[in-house]
């Protein structure tokens, strides 16, 4: 039998020890890409996921609440039904027995929509009558159907009726009535036809 030279065979160990740490390398940058390419795509899944529950939710949420923005859209005026709101404010004097006045109305510029959205409408109530009367014309004005907001609210003592029959106390409120209007880009063009 041949002896191998030393050198040879220790040319060969170092070959193998050099083939079996570049396979090792290998090995490890392999599995490395694998386990990161896996997260990555667990994580894609993941969000997807979480995208799908949000968007069910969001649809569920969506057709849970239709009858509640219908009856929402109740506490606004309609932007078309505006005189409807200061004529009924002013009705309340004749239910409640005392005479309303209304000035300075206003309300925000309407023409100038080109969509839906929201405009205020305010104006300026005096009321004079008995008592019982004036605190019904503000208890009423605060309970109107629609969202309101009532200001700048002074109740004074006006002096007694020149009625000579039955004397009785007049007393002056007023205050600022506010609300706002749902304007639509068709309410506003019909409006100026």
């Amino acid at each position: 039998m041949k002896k191998i030279p030393h050198n040879i065979l220790l040319f060969a160990s170092a070959v193998v020890m050099v083939a079996v740490i570049i396979l090792y390398a290998y090995t490890q940058y392999s599995i490395q890409s694998s386990v990161s390419r896996a997260m990555l795509g667990k994580q894609i899944v993941n969000t997807e996921k979480t995208n799908i529950n949000q968007r069910q939710y969001m649809m569920d949420t969506y057709s849970s609440t239709i009858a509640n923005r219908e009856k929402m859209l109740a506490l606004f005026i309609p932007s078309t039904e505006a005189i409807s709101f200061i004529e009924s404010i002013e009705e309340l004097g004749s239910y409640a027995g005392s005479a309303v006045s209304i000035s300075s109305v206003s309300s925000d510029n309407i023409d100038s929509v080109t969509s839906s959205s929201f405009a205020k409408i305010s104006a300026h109530v005096e009321v004079s009558g008995p008592w019982m009367a004036v605190m019904r014309i503000l208890r009423l004005s605060e309970t109107l159907p629609y969202q309101v907001s009532l200001s700048n609210v002074r109740v004074s003592y006006s002096g007694l009726t020149d009625n000579t029959k039955e004397k009785k106390q007049i007393w002056k409120l007023s205050f600022d009535i506010a609300s706002n209007m749902i304007v639509t880009k068709n309410a506003t063009s019909s409006a100026a036809r």
